[in-house]
């Protein structure tokens, strides 16, 4: 098993448990092999947080501590919403629930339509409802076979 020191975990990528990393890749939680720890302090700056913290322990293994500001956080996000224009100039006309709907479709990508419900703590009809609003708005879109698409999803237009 490879150890790296925490003084050049920046700089020198390879897989630290390569069992997990190829898991986390199979499973999609990772969008290719060697991006976790440059990913991990890009978007931890991007959203204003503070880096990283390693810790060794005994030589032997690598604590990680990643600190959330959840005030910063939620601000950073909300401005990088809201550089879309065409969201930006119909925000203030949405309820607190439309509002929440596009932020979840912004943070996750690509939903569906029971991911919303869900989000939203409502039942499918609702959310359809919702997202039907949304679409004739032109802020977000949905992608599928049919209308009635099990599978359909819906993204940021």
């Amino acid at each position: 098993m490879y150890f790296m020191a925490k003084n050049n975990i920046k700089e020198k990528r390879y897989a630290r448990n390569p069992i997990i990393s190829r898991a986390l890749t199979e499973l999609g939680v990772v969008r290719e092999l060697n991006e976790g720890v440059s990913r991990i302090y890009r978007e931890m700056s991007d959203l204003f947080l503070e880096e990283p913290i390693y810790m060794e322990d005994k030589g032997s293994s690598l604590k990680l501590i990643l600190k959330n500001n959840i005030i910063m956080r939620s601000r950073r996000k909300n401005e990088l919403l809201l550089k879309d224009n065409n969201i930006n100039q119909k925000w203030r006309k949405l309820n607190i629930i439309e509002q929440k709907t596009i932020q979840f479709i912004f943070d996750k990508g690509d939903v569906m339509t029971h991911q919303i419900a869900e989000y939203i703590q409502r039942d499918r009809r609702t959310a359809q409802r919702i997202l039907k609003k949304l679409e004739n708005e032109g802020l977000i879109e949905w992608i599928g076979t049919s209308n009635k698409d099990p599978k359909k999803i819906y993204r940021i237009k």
